[in-house]
């Protein structure tokens, strides 16, 4: 029992660490400059601002090999307190001046505790509610939608981070070594490799003094936390009920997908920490085209900066992310297609998408040029995406060199016998002719079915696919995916003959972007190249899902309030089609039950403690 408070309270520890570094820090800095923007879009900003401030700070430190927890206490605590201070120079004086002489006066018995405590209740009172009350009850609907969101995800991955207290996943050792590798400014110990994440769990065991173990034991679940956020957080930037967003996790947590898709968000891994990045970051591009169409200049530049550092994020911290954020690029460009290829509009995201990877590749063409060499994982990704079948070949060769040597062993076996059997060879022959004709005559029956046919087959194997490696053993879920995809479409085109051309331009990019993830989970059946392998694409592929069906859920809502112009009818519809739906899942038992997942290596440092 005193162990599973501790992790709780480990959980907590870390949850405010990060918390702090990439949400509180950035606020308190940018809060001004972008109180324009929505709340969801200010998260966001302030999250990527953190996180791409403390991995680019780590870089530099690293390249100097100066790297230490004072350098990285002042490069953190320096800027911040440099703006503050800048920003209230005068103001300082007085402040610092008053604080004395409450603190002069507490000390001195002048000013009871008592009275210390009341005035600090009324100068909390004054800041955050005085004359907030419509503010915070116009809040309250949605903070306890989300308080049940939290709920959920606890529920459903917290009691396996409290029952479990070793890694959760085999190579996590292995970046424990990076990670480690780091305290010695030893930054790429393998090789070159997107280092994002093993830079922030350095960051954070560095400057708040966690070990790293713990981190690593503990971190899967907290940026799980943060994985769902970003989807609601990007939901809220294109959609239009105020609380269909939360559709997103009421799927996501629902039992209707493969353990496999989402058992990793147990362990503290690199790809589903770039996921946090993927939707966000994209979310930000559709706001682009959505915002520049009004010509508000001042907003559209923050957008393409925020999307260019997002985007930037997913390359730094792994590779798959890139691909997932590429494919929803290509699902934007198609539903804004209108307006993506017009040249004030194209040539802004190229030169934005160049910065972006530019940005990410900078510090690992640096390690490049110092002579490290690439991380293996990334010679094989690359070989992926490029199709080069170099490697395969020379397997291939080396098993052709064993299958010969076997082949004149058998060939002497054969002349030897056909001393005694003249026939054998013969035999032989005349069979390899014969499974070389069935072959040939397979082939061509293919070839002449009808083309409706095939493409049903194709479909067929599609569909199949997708259920076996996406989706669990419920009906239907895979043809309401595929369908999902048509629905989309359809409510897209709808959209645009009624002139809502931004929110169509948001719902196409999303049914876009799901045919895109079905077709690389599916790559291999439709001769196109396999990017990732099928467990991986499945990961990916849920988190796209649930981004979708959440999207078309608000348009349709939208759709059938859209002739009553208040907004209240729509946030009072949206909330009470959410509640109808929590209660249908919840009655029918379709949560997921909490993940289990065992200690699959162990973790010496624990079992020390």
């Amino acid at each position: 029992m005193s162990m599973r408070w501790l992790t709780i309270l480990q959980f907590l520890e870390i949850f405010a660490a990060y918390g702090i570094v990439t949400l509180f820090l950035p606020w308190r800095i940018l809060g001004k400059r972008f109180h324009r923007f929505s709340v969801a879009e200010q998260l966001i900003a302030y999250f990527f601002a953190g996180n791409f401030y403390i991995i680019y700070l780590v870089y530099l430190l690293q390249f100097l090999r100066i790297s230490s927890r004072v350098t990285l206490l002042l490069g953190t605590a320096g800027p911040f307190l440099f703006i503050w201070i800048w920003k209230r120079k005068k103001q300082i004086p007085g402040a610092m001046e008053s604080l004395l002489v409450r603190i002069e006066r507490l000390l001195d018995g002048e000013r009871g505790k008592k009275t210390s405590l009341a005035q600090l209740r009324r100068t909390v009172y004054e800041r955050c509610f005085r004359g907030k009350r419509k503010q915070w009850l116009h809040a309250l609907p949605e903070i306890a939608v989300l308080l049940a969101a939290i709920a959920a995800i606890t529920y459903v991955y917290g009691p396996n981070m409290v029952e479990t207290f070793g890694y959760k996943a085999s190579d996590i050792p292995v970046h424990n070594y990076w990670i480690n590798e780091l305290e010695r400014n030893n930054i790429w110990v393998a090789g070159v490799y997107p280092y994002g994440f093993h830079i922030v769990i350095y960051y954070l065991h560095m400057v708040f003094g966690i070990p790293t173990y713990v981190l690593l034991r503990i971190f899967g679940v907290v940026q799980t936390y943060f994985v769902y956020l970003a989807l609601v957080a990007a939901l809220k930037m294109v959609c239009r009920g105020r609380f269909t967003p939360y559709f997103g996790i009421l799927f996501y947590v629902m039992d209707i997908f493969n353990r496999s898709t989402y058992a990793r968000f147990e362990s503290a891994l690199p790809q589903e920490f770039s996921m946090i990045f993927v939707l966000t970051s994209v979310c930000m591009a559709i706001r682009f085209f959505q915002e520049f169409a009004k010509e508000r200049n001042g907003n559209c530049r923050w957008y393409l900066v925020q999307f260019a550092i997002g985007f930037s994020l997913t390359l730094t911290v792994h590779f798959y992310g890139t691909m997932a954020a590429g494919l929803f690029c290509i699902g934007v460009a198609v539903g804004f297609c209108f307006r993506f290829f017009r040249w004030n509009y194209f040539r802004r995201i190229l030169i934005t998408g160049i910065l972006s990877v530019l940005l990410s590749v900078l510090p690992m063409a640096a390690g490049v040029a110092m002579g490290k060499g690439l991380q293996g994982s990334l010679y094989w990704g690359m070989n992926v995406i490029t199709g080069d079948k170099k490697q395969g070949d020379a397997d291939t060769a080396g098993t052709l060199s064993q299958d010969g040597v076997s082949d004149s062993l058998t060939a002497g076996e054969s002349s030897g016998n056909a001393t005694k059997n003249g026939e054998t060879g013969s035999v032989l022959s005349q069979s390899r002719i014969e499974e070389l004709r069935k072959e040939a005559e397979e082939r061509i029956q293919k070839q002449q079915k009808p083309l409706s046919e095939r493409l049903k087959e194709k479909g067929s194997a599609v569909r199949e696919s997708i259920r076996v490696n996406v989706m669990n053993v419920k009906p239907y879920i895979a043809e309401i995916t595929l369908g999902g995809i048509a629905i989309l479409l359809l409510l897209g085109i709808l959209l645009t003959v009624l002139r809502e051309n931004d929110f169509a331009g948001a719902v196409l990019s999303a049914a876009v972007y799901l045919l895109c993830m079905c077709s690389l989970q599916c790559a291999s059946l439709l001769h196109l190249p396999a990017l990732m392998d099928a467990n991986r694409c499945g990961i990916f592929l849920c988190y796209a899902i649930c981004f979708a069906w959440a999207l078309g859920v608000d348009a349709v809502v939208y759709l059938a309030i859209r002739r009553w112009k208040r907004r209240w009818i729509g946030e009072m519809t949206s909330l009470l089609i959410l509640v109808m739906a929590v209660t249908v899942v919840l009655s029918q038992g379709l949560i997921r039950e909490p993940v289990k997942v065992g200690a699959l290596e162990d973790n010496g440092a624990m079992v020390c403690v």
